[in-house]
């Protein structure tokens, strides 16, 4: 379902920055604990599990769902599946041999993180990324039993209690009813205005086909997520949607949006030339890209189209018929990044060697943009 999979992305972000949160609400930065929790060092935490932790953090995010999800899998909306190949930041499967290097890594890492558990076993944090890990890697059982051990350590952690649906929804074919429901509504007596609970809710509800539930849940996480966050067009859009299938009027802030639309055609449309002094680099039937995303944030295009080197120079026109995803297109940005690359693996993710042309900031609804490709990609 579209929205179960927007909203799953955003979480993702929101679940690693939570993950740790004991590490650095503790540190007196800006970020402060929730209204029902103390930020109060975890018992037994140590400088030593804390730099496991951190590497553990970015091990798991970095490659643990290419290693043990399914990324061909994980679409966006219907014509999504061959679109993926077209994005310019997609990446490509990984090796028999990067699985296994980082499957070590990981069980290397478990094995640390249950020697501490050992010494420790008061260590709530410590669980809860164990049962995370376990819950990834498949071993649901042991998930169960380690967020289990978590949530008698700390009953009411809304963060907890959300992470625990997810790994039983995700060994229940993505299914939130039963126990994962269960866990998310404790969650929200926990903490009404958790951002994780109330996303897993609206997705509940919208599953159970209760959309109006759906839109009271995602609407007031709307609320405690900031406007300008990557994440806001795409509740925004999961709310619209909600809104249509409960057959209930479209959002009084919609309307605004809705007669910028009208009043000019949401399209940037200009020409893309190759640098002189390029071309002497390039074939004609190598791949070109051209691309629309935002400025700041995800680097997920809003907008793109394919074409070939013996096509230059060429027009081009990207606007929301050219979108990767239904709930992410261009007439939902105010201003862009635009650009255009040289691909001769035709592998959109940017590679050495690539040769690549951007303007940095464009307003939607430009004519006549000229892009030049006239520098090649070092990464």
């Amino acid at each position: 379902m579209t929205v179960f999979v927007l909203v799953a992305a955003a979480l993702c972000v929101l679940a690693a920055a939570l993950l740790t949160r004991s590490l650095w609400w503790r540190g007196g930065v800006a970020s402060k604990p929730l209204e029902d929790e103390p930020a109060v060092a975890a018992p037994g935490s140590s400088a030593g599990l804390i730099g496991v932790l951190a590497v553990f953090v970015f091990v798991m995010a970095g490659g643990g769902y290419a290693v043990l999800g399914a990324p061909d899998r994980l679409v966006l909306g219907p014509e999504s599946s061959a679109k993926a190949d077209a994005s310019p930041d997609a990446q490509p499967p990984m090796s028999a041999a990067s699985r296994a290097e980082a499957m070590a890594k990981i069980n290397v890492l478990v094995d640390k993180l249950l020697t501490h558990l050992k010494e420790q076993p008061d260590d709530a944090d410590g669980w809860q990324m164990l049962a995370r890990t376990y819950a990834a890697m498949g071993k649901q059982a042991d998930a169960n039993q380690a967020f289990n051990t978590a949530e008698k350590l700390r009953p009411n952690d809304a963060t907890l209690l959300s992470d625990h649906a997810v790994a039983v929804a995700l060994s229940n074919n993505r299914k939130l009813e039963g126990e994962p429901t269960q866990l998310i509504e404790r969650a929200l007596k926990a903490d009404p205005k958790h951002p994780k609970a109330l996303a897993l809710a609206g997705t509940a509800a919208f599953e159970r086909k209760d959309y109006k539930g759906a839109v009271r849940y995602w609407e007031d996480l709307a609320k405690v997520e900031p406007a300008d966050s990557p994440f806001a067009e795409q509740i925004r859009a999961s709310i619209a949607e909600a809104r249509q299938m409960a057959s209930m009027p479209a959002a009084a802030d919609a309307a605004p949006k809705a007669a910028a639309t009208a009043a000019g055609p949401a399209q940037i449309t200009g020409i893309v030339t190759l640098a002189e002094n390029l071309k002497g680099r390039v074939s004609p039937d190598d791949t070109v890209f051209v691309f629309a995303r935002p400025v700041e944030g995800s680097r997920m295009p809003l907008a793109i189209i394919r074409k070939q080197v013996k096509d230059l120079p060429f027009q081009f026109t990207l606007d929301d018929s050219s979108a990767m995803s239904p709930a992410s297109k261009l007439s939902g940005a105010a201003s862009v990044a635009v650009g255009a690359r040289v691909s001769k693996s035709g592998n959109a993710m940017p590679q050495n060697g690539d040769l690549q042309g951007l303007v940095p900031s464009v307003q939607v609804g430009t004519n006549a943009l000229k892009v030049e490709i006239n520098a090649e990609v070092s990464r």
